[in-house]
């Protein structure tokens, strides 16, 4: 009996697109050994591989969504999340055969660490949240007038309605846009609630500083100076505290190049 072709399912990369997948294995008989987003530059397919170019079904993804949601635990769910913002390129068979492990095995998903894409799945899990959580320190706001709080990250992963999140909350009043100019992104609150949108890199440019901005910035790189102790510096340190790819989005590097 000749050996049956390995089958990749190729998705369009969104959630929506690898929930259909995961639909498409319970009631189209899809059994993919790989999964892949087909939208990604590197995506080549191989001569004689077998191929089935999944197309995404929104009806189909919200059956799947809801199932989830109803039968997974809050950890499970925030471990699919956050892994779905991960950069990783090879993501997805690995967060496709945690769910599928997760509804065999709902309560007990996440102690089952001898299968290794559980492991990676935790491992995703933490580099995503970490990084948000420290963009929401250092991510640096800059008056403009135009009355809007204006910010730039470049994060390594998709984290921007993470860091939304947070400051929606601790800037509820205020109107503010957050630009992740590694992605051409911009989240966009006016005091309600906020939109993701494609932007331009150059969205800086449409706003205007305010005139006391330099005045603050000057007295933000001031206080950076002065309690930055030069014999207790740890560079080591500050660098898993504050990776160096966040600096120059940051005033007080931007100003101060013997930190560099």
């Amino acid at each position: 009996m000749p050996d049956r072709t390995a089958v990749t399912a190729v998705t369009d990369g969104t959630a929506e697109g690898l929930l259909t997948a995961l639909y498409m294995y319970y009631y189209g008989n899809l059994r993919p050994e790989m999964v892949v987003d087909g939208s990604l530059p590197s995506f080549q397919q191989t001569l004689g591989a077998e191929y089935v170019f999944v197309k995404t079904d929104q009806i189909s993804a919200e059956k799947v969504f809801n199932a989830i949601e109803s039968k997974f635990s809050g950890q499970t769910r925030r471990c699919i999340g956050l892994s779905l913002l991960s950069a990783a390129e090879d993501k997805l068979f690995d967060i496709f055969r945690y769910i599928l492990l997760a509804f065999k095995d709902p309560k007990h998903v996440d102690d089952r660490e001898q299968f290794d894409f559980v492991i990676r799945i935790h491992k995703l899990t933490r580099n995503v949240g970490m990084e948000a959580h420290l963009l929401t320190g250092f991510a640096r706001f800059k008056q403009t007038s135009q009355g809007v709080l204006y910010a730039e990250i470049s994060p390594k992963n998709n984290v921007l309605s993470l860091v939304m999140d947070h400051f929606t909350d601790r800037l509820g009043n205020e109107r503010f846009v957050i630009h992740d100019t590694a992605r051409g992104l911009a989240g966009v609150y006016d005091t309600r609630e906020y939109i993701i949108a494609e932007m331009p890199k150059n969205l800086r440019a449409s706003f205007d500083e305010d005139s006391d901005e330099q005045s603050w910035q000057e007295l933000w790189t001031t206080f950076y100076n002065t309690i930055g102790i030069q014999e207790r510096k740890n560079s080591k340190l500050r660098r898993q505290l504050s990776p160096k790819y966040f600096w120059k989005n940051m005033t007080e590097h931007q100003r101060r190049e013997h930190w560099q």
